[in-house]
């Protein structure tokens, strides 16, 4: 019989138990290369995630080989075959939360399912992501500032003084008055 999750928005997606689901039926699974091997009635125990709704019409199968072909992360996909298993998602700490999350997506797994112990290194790593965007972005607005010919920044003006003597009235009033200052040294 298929288990129930401590979470409770997800229990409503737990199948009935299914009485004409062989326990014993083996799926094999080839990801990026590696091989696992679960049963069919644990990978029914989430049955909205991809790996859930697995079917020999699906484009993965490979009926030459008996098995499901994904070109994706093996180290998530462990994570993703345990949570069938056993109800918990737990990540790997040496994935990154972007890696992650692009699995989840693809697996139809919800972040939700995520275990508590990993749900705050993951939620800081997305949280640091956000920030470090904005920052780019800001930046990325300064920097278009600095270069816009129209209203150069104080940097550049204070450059263009010092280098162009000829470039400004002020340019020209600092290199006469720098002159002076050198020639009464």
């Amino acid at each position: 019989m298929p288990f129930l999750t401590s979470r409770d928005q997800h229990s409503s997606e737990l199948p009935v138990t299914d009485l004409t689901v062989d326990t014993t039926e083996r799926v094999t699974l080839n990801i990026g290369g590696k091989r696992f091997v679960t049963s069919k009635f644990s990978l029914l125990n989430i049955p909205t995630t991809k790996l859930g709704k697995l079917s020999k019409s699906d484009p993965s199968y490979d009926p030459k080989n008996d098995e499901y072909f994904f070109d994706r992360n093996p180290k998530i996909v462990q994570c993703i075959l345990d949570l069938h298993r056993t109800g918990d998602l737990h990540l790997p700490g040496n994935v990154c939360s972007t890696g992650v999350k692009a699995e989840l997506e693809f697996w139809n797994v919800p972040e939700d399912y995520i275990a508590e112990c990993c749900w705050k290194t993951y939620s800081l790593q997305n949280q640091d992501l956000k920030i470090a965007a904005i920052i780019d972005q800001q930046m990325g607005q300064n920097e278009s500032q600095e270069t816009n010919p129209s209203k150069p920044s104080i940097r550049e003006k204070l450059w263009l003084t010092m280098e162009q003597p000829s470039h400004s009235f002020n340019a020209k009033v600092g290199t006469v008055i720098s002159l002076e200052y050198f020639v009464r040294a």
